[in-house]
C-alpha cells in the first residue's frame, strides 16, 4: 500500500470521526465500574445508653474499608457542549473495622450503599474531537441497608438491629471522554462526594441467668465517608 493510499483512509477516517462525535441531540447509555475510596479515618463509635440506666464511652474507633460498585449511566446531550447525567449504582459494601461485637458497642462491621445521581455536564473542545475533558456538578440519593448481627458469648445472646440514616449529598466531577467509533464511547471520571451519615444500632443482650429481664442498648454513630469515586465506563451511542 504506498503512502498516498494510507494519507486518503486517514482523511477518510478523520472525516467520518467529524460527524461520529458526541453533539446536541445524542444520547450515550454507559455501564461501569466504580472504586469508592473513603476519607473516614479513624472515628469514635459514640456514646452507648443503657435503657433506663449508665451510658458509657469507648476509645474504639471504626474504620472503614474502600467499596466497589458498578453503574448505570444515561447522558444526553442538551447542546453540544452542555449535557444531563443520571447514574445509578449497585449496593457498595464498605467493610467497618476497629468496633466490638459486646454488647455496649454498635454493631458496624459493615455498610452497605447504593445511590441515584444527577449530574449538569460541561464538555470541552468542538463536538468533532474524539477527545473531549468535563467537568460536573449534581446531587445524589444515597441509601443504606439496615444490619442485622446475633452473637453468643458464653451463653449471653445479644442481637443487633442498626439503621443508617438515608442522606442527599453534592457531587463534584471531572473526567474525559473518548469516542473510539460512531457508536462506541469509553470514559474515566473522578468525583467527590462529601457525604456524613448516623448509624443507631440497638442491642438486646439477653442472659440465661435472667432470660426474662434483657438489657437493651442503644448507640449513635456519626460516620464520614466522604468518598473520592474513579469510575472506568464503556457506552454505546444512540
Amino acid at each position: 500500500m504506498k503512502f498516498r493510499d494510507i494519507f486518503v483512509i486517514v482523511a477518510v477516517l478523520s472525516g467520518t470521526a467529524a460527524v461520529q462525535a458526541q453533539s446536541a441531540g445524542n444520547f450515550i447509555l454507559s455501564g461501569g465500574w466504580n472504586h469508592f475510596r473513603t476519607q473516614s479515618g479513624n472515628q469514635p463509635i459514640g456514646d452507648t445508653t443503657l435503657k433506663g440506666g449508665y451510658r458509657d464511652s469507648y476509645d474504639d474507633k471504626l474504620t472503614l474499608s474502600d467499596a466497589d460498585a458498578f453503574s448505570l449511566t444515561g447522558t444526553y446531550f442538551f447542546t453540544d457542549h452542555i449535557a444531563g447525567e443520571l447514574a445509578l449504582t449497585t449496593p457498595a459494601r464498605f467493610d467497618g473495622d476497629g468496633v466490638s461485637t459486646r454488647e455496649t458497642h454498635a454493631s458496624l462491621s459493615k455498610l452497605r450503599q447504593k445511590n441515584a445521581s444527577l449530574l449538569l455536564k460541561y464538555y470541552f473542545f468542538d463536538a468533532q474531537e474524539k477527545l473531549r475533558p468535563y467537568v460536573g456538578v449534581g446531587i445524589s440519593r444515597v441509601w443504606f441497608d439496615n444490619q442485622h448481627a446475633k452473637d453468643n458469648d458464653f451463653g449471653l445472646v445479644t442481637t443487633y438491629q442498626t439503621s443508617f440514616k438515608n442522606k442527599w449529598a453534592p457531587i463534584l466531577n471531572g473526567g474525559l471522554s473518548y469516542q473510539f467509533n460512531k457508536n462506541w464511547v469509553g470514559g474515566l471520571s473522578i468525583s467527590y462526594m462529601p457525604l456524613t451519615t448516623t448509624a443507631t444500632t440497638n442491642s438486646v443482650a439477653t442472659s440465661p441467668l435472667n432470660p426474662e429481664k434483657p438489657f437493651r442498648f442503644e448507640n449513635k454513630t456519626q460516620i464520614k465517608l466522604n468518598p473520592v469515586i474513579t469510575q472506568l465506563s464503556i457506552g454505546y451511542r444512540f
